[in-house]
């Protein structure tokens, strides 16, 4: 089973919850609604090899962590756009439109908390697979313009 790490039912951006340990700002901010709309810093048990899943409305892919994806989710360290390992769809279908195949962690020193799932670089908007950037641009759900479907993201 794919534990939850982030889920929202509207577009914002993905804070970690506060747990008192020492993240960098401006991620680490105090989460107002935990149970629906916060990133949660991962187990210690997590690595790279352990599945991430990645939903967008209807649509759910699957990866593998690497060793920045853990960093960002366990520690808030923004490592840029994160090249991501070939998706598998497990749920519904992923657009022709859309690109799974890099992560948005953010950039150091810079105040754009938030996520994306994209090509690397983020050049191509609508190839959008699922965002809680702040930037509305980036507002798409598999590749279709898009600012009210549930986003989530697991682990397993």
């Amino acid at each position: 089973m794919l534990r939850s790490a982030y889920r929202s039912d509207k577009r914002r951006p993905a804070y970690v919850v506060d747990s008192g340990a020492s993240l960098p700002a401006p991620v680490h901010v105090v989460c107002n609604d935990p149970a629906t709309s916060c990133l949660r810093p991962t187990p210690a048990t997590l690595v790279a090899s352990d599945e991430l899943g990645i939903r967008c409305g209807s649509t759910m892919v699957t990866t593998t962590f690497s060793a920045n994806l853990l960093d960002y989710f366990s520690n808030g360290t923004q490592h840029y756009w994160v090249p991501l390992a070939p998706a598998t769809t497990i749920d519904g279908g992923v657009s022709a439109s859309a690109n799974v195949g890099a992560f948005w962690t953010g950039i150091s020193g810079l105040a754009n908390p938030g996520w994306m799932v994209s090509q690397s670089g983020g050049l191509n908007r609508a190839s959008t697979f699922a965002t809680s950037y702040l930037d509305p641009s980036y507002n798409y759900c598999n590749a279709s313009p898009n600012a009210s479907s549930p986003i989530s993201l697991s682990y397993r």
